[in-house]
């Protein structure tokens, strides 16, 4: 599977995901890889996080961030 973000201010980059992802999994793409994305294209904070209501997406460690 690939992961990757996106906005209508940019491309970001993708992730390759070998197998299912979990709790865990979900939290490490998301530090390494839309966390500086974020930064860098919303430095006001102003980004809005959108998911498609994948499991992974909706845990709390995950929420927590946004």
């Amino acid at each position: 599977m690939l992961w990757g973000t996106f906005s209508w201010v940019a491309g970001g980059s993708l992730a390759v995901i070998e197998e299912n992802m979990k709790a865990a999994d979900c939290l490490n793409v998301t530090a390494d890889h839309l966390h500086p994305y974020m930064v860098s294209v919303f430095p006001t904070g102003n980004g809005i996080f959108q998911q498609y209501n994948a499991v992974c997406h909706k845990v709390r460690i995950i929420l927590e961030w946004f």
